[in-house]
Formats: structure tokens, sequence, C-alpha cells
């Protein structure tokens, strides 16, 4: 009997609500748009979420981000929200704590939406090249050329075009 082929699911990159904002505002740019959209896409049931603990309890959150610029009040610093509801004579709140987003699905929204998050910067190659030598130290018994090449290969996949030739990498070397 043929063994069914077993699907593998990536992990889900959590990120903290407050983490979040401040991924997305390097393609925005505007805390008030991101803080909008965060929500927004929330609301819509785009972006997986998790949390830590809700107050009370035994509150339900299906519909909790459900018309969120009327009843949500957002706590971006603690990664935390409330939303007011109304029971009978008394406003009463459902506060959730440390929200997390699923980072995937950030990504996807933006990438829909024409927009990719700021990569970091790339180091200089003489920056990469010396903390490349501290965290690959030359081998027992392995020759400068050797250890040229194997460095050229981390270079060249860290920096791409940016990459040294070898022979810059092995008269660097000798540097001191």
């Amino acid at each position: 009997m043929a063994k069914a082929a077993s699907k593998h699911t990536p992990p889900i990159d959590w990120m903290s609500l407050k983490d979040v904002r401040e991924h997305v505002a390097k393609v925005y740019l505007s805390i008030e748009h991101v803080q909008r959209w965060i929500v927004g896409e929330l609301a819509a049931g785009r972006v997986r979420w998790q949390w830590e603990a809700v107050y009370p309890s035994d509150e339900s959150l299906d519909e909790f981000w459900q018309y969120p610029h009327l009843t949500i009040t957002v706590n971006w610093m603690d990664s935390s929200a409330t939303r007011k509801v109304v029971a009978g004579l008394f406003d009463v709140g459902v506060t959730v704590y440390g929200i997390r987003l699923a980072l995937q699905d950030i990504e996807a929204r933006l990438s829909a939406r024409g927009l990719v998050a700021a990569a970091a910067p790339q180091p200089s190659p003489k920056a990469w090249f010396m903390d490349a030598k501290r965290q690959n130290p030359r081998r027992s018994g392995e020759d400068v050329t050797a250890y040229a090449e194997r460095l050229e290969a981390l270079m060249q996949k860290a920096l791409g075009e940016k990459a040294w030739p070898r022979n810059t990498i092995r008269r660097r070397l000798y540097d001191k």
C-alpha cells in the first residue's frame, strides 16, 4: 500500500501587535494609517491572531474585531485591545492581552497591495568580512586558499553581487 504524501505546513511566525505596527510602518510611514490598516485587516478576518489572556475569561472572541472603529480601543505598546460592550445599562469591557499576529498573513496582505516591507540594510563587504572571520575562524589544517574559498561561498550567499572575488578575500585574510 502506498504511503500518502505528508503535507508539511510551515510554522507560523507570531509577532506582537506592537512589533507588527512597527514592521508595517516601514512601508506606510504613517503610524495612524498603519493602525487603521491592521485593525481593518483583523476585522475582515484576513490576518490570523492569537492572545495570551482574556478578561473576563468566559467571553467569546469570535466577533471581537467587528465594528472596530466604534467599539475597540487598542493599546499598541502593550499589544492589548479592549472592546466596549453594552450590557443593559452598563458598558462592559472585554480585554484581550498579549495579542500576536501571523507575520505570514501580514506579509501576504502587504504583497497583495503591491507593498513590500523594507529589507534590513546589508552590511558593507568589509564589515561583513570582519564579522565572518570572527564567526567562521580558520580550521585546523586548513590552508589560506581553502579558507578563502569557504569564506567566498558564504560571502556570495550573504551579499550577492557585492561579494568580493576570491583573490580579494585571500589578500584581506592577511590584513591585521
